[in-house]
């Protein structure tokens, strides 16, 4: 049972209604520090029960309430003493900067590993200038990292050419075929990959329009010419018996990714045109479904089919003039509809959408980050794979008004512990710059880095990794569309939005 429950907001909610709330990890703090006096970090953790990490980061969350100083408490044993400016090293400058506080945890954490996997509040502020990337050099690196998901016998069948969705799933849907288009794309730009060449960026597309171009289609409902919901990474259909064709969803986020592409590179404008003509019939059919998808995901699938001359402005422009209901979510005030970070994220990094969708998309920020202040748990909600219930979306909001549950692709609600995604760090800090409540995400999510599979997909709220949730499948771990997401975060920061290609 994760520390709130999966109703965290409806129960929130009701607590403030009735004007009293079950004490949380912060009420316990400050009443045990009200009515003892002087007590140090260690012996408050000692009396509560918790590790230091955690003392620290609840001390954090009162600081920033204005309930507490921290300051004023000394730091557990042993106790140092650092002279101003004095040259000891750059761990007891940061010790200055935060006060003493937590001297021990911030030793350990930063040197028993590259970079610390647990938010601790008292050392935000003297760790960002440390790890966050916000140079040239530092998002460059973090970008090579991610492409490393997409090296020939890594993520990329050697052979064919065609990418697989996870390190462990040797298939990929149209929305990862879009996500492999997308991820080529940025590697370009950034000058990761030559544009000619072995595996080089045209090498790379039209391997993949070669897939698109023969790839065996199916009879969806006496519809013709309907993609399958999956293919493997050397070519056949992946038999679904539950998802046997691909829907709207995937479908828009591939003619979007073929619309940037002829974008980005007019030689490929015939042949992502003919990859369209082969499936207009499903595409005819799919597009009478979009008009009832007001939300995020249905304005990405708007922008899509409108790229290909489907008329669809009533969804590409549904947050412009919305007619529905509001939902305040942690002081945000939220159309009430399905509300995931997902759809956002490709929104403001790929299609560069601005006016209310990159509004909303704001506010969905400021409702995390309010969440983070408030729990004390890094809040990076989205959706992604799940080794036991296959794959899951953390709702930030539904069309009912309910807030903060979690679900599994049928529908149906799981309690489970939250997951702070690797790619909501990335791009949270891309989007919205360096803060405390970004670099808290972006110190955890950053340490997730392999040598050869790029970044994993996710910490638990606590800033430890989630890669013990796969136990011994640790290749199931790696995902393309976490390191998809940080290569269109890397452009973003270095070269601005996507508006400009």
């Amino acid at each position: 049972m994760p520390p709130y429950s999966r109703c965290y907001g409806v129960t929130r909610d009701l607590q403030r209604s009735k004007g009293k709330r079950k004490e949380t990890d912060s009420d316990r703090l400050f009443r045990l520090i009200s009515e003892n006096k002087g007590l140090s970090v260690k012996e408050i953790s000692e009396k509560l029960g918790w590790t230091s990490s955690k003392t620290n980061r609840m001390l954090g969350v009162l600081d920033r309430k204005g309930r507490i100083a921290k300051r004023v408490f000394p730091v557990a044993q042993p106790r140092i003493v650092a002279k101003p400016l004095s040259h000891i090293g750059v761990l007891l400058v940061l010790a200055t900067i935060v006060a003493g506080i937590g001297l021990n945890a911030l030793w350990y954490s930063q040197i028993s590993q590259p970079i610390s996997t647990t938010s601790v509040s008292s050392v935000q502020s003297a760790t960002t200038s440390m790890f966050t990337p916000t140079d040239s050099f530092g998002w460059r690196r973090y970008a090579e990292i991610a492409w490393r998901y997409y090296s020939p016998g890594v993520g990329v069948n050697p052979t064919t050419g065609i990418h697989r969705a996870k390190l462990d799933w040797d298939a990929i849907t149209d929305w990862n075929t879009a996500s492999y288009i997308i991820a080529t794309i940025e590697a370009h730009r950034l000058g990761l990959i030559e544009s000619n060449g072995t595996w080089g960026f045209k090498d790379r597309i039209g391997r993949m329009l070669r897939h698109l171009l023969t790839r065996q289609l199916g009879v969806n409902s006496g519809v013709g010419n309907w993609p399958y919901w999956a293919y493997y990474w050397d070519g056949p259909p992946y038999y679904n018996p539950v998802y046997l064709y691909t829907d709207v969803t995937d479908s828009g986020r591939l003619l979007y990714a073929l619309d940037i592409l002829r974008k980005h590179d007019r030689g490929f404008t015939e042949q992502v045109q003919q990859v369209y003509q082969r499936c207009k019939t499903a595409y005819d059919a799919m597009s009478q479904i979009i008009d009832r998808h007001a939300n995020y995901y249905g304005v990405l699938e708007a922008v899509g089919f409108s790229a290909f001359g489907y008329d669809k402005s009533k969804i590409t422009n549904v947050f412009e003039n919305w007619q529905g209901q509001f939902k305040n979510v942690e002081g945000q005030m939220l159309p009430q509809t399905e509300t995931v970070t997902e759809p956002t994220l490709h929104g403001v990094l790929e299609l560069g959408l601005g006016g209310k969708f990159f509004e909303y998309t704001r506010r969905i920020y400021e409702a995390q980050k309010a969440r983070w202040e408030w729990t004390g748990q890094l809040s990076g909600w989205s959706e992604g794979c799940h080794p036991v219930h296959e794959f899951i979306y953390e709702r930030i909001l539904n069309t009912a008004g309910e807030t903060w549950f979690i679900n599994k692709h049928d529908g149906t609600r799981v309690n489970i512990d939250p997951l702070m995604y690797t790619k909501v760090a990335f791009a949270y800090l891309a989007i919205f710059g360096e803060n405390p409540y970004t670099t808290s995400l972006f110190n955890a999510a950053s340490s997730l880095s392999h040598n050869r599979y790029g970044f994993g997909e996710a910490t638990f709220e606590n800033g430890e990794s989630a890669i013990s949730l796969w136990g011994s499948n640790l290749e199931g771990f790696y995902a393309d569309s976490t390191n998809q997401i940080i290569l269109a975060a890397a452009r973003y920061a270095l070269k601005g939005s996507a508006r400009a290609y």
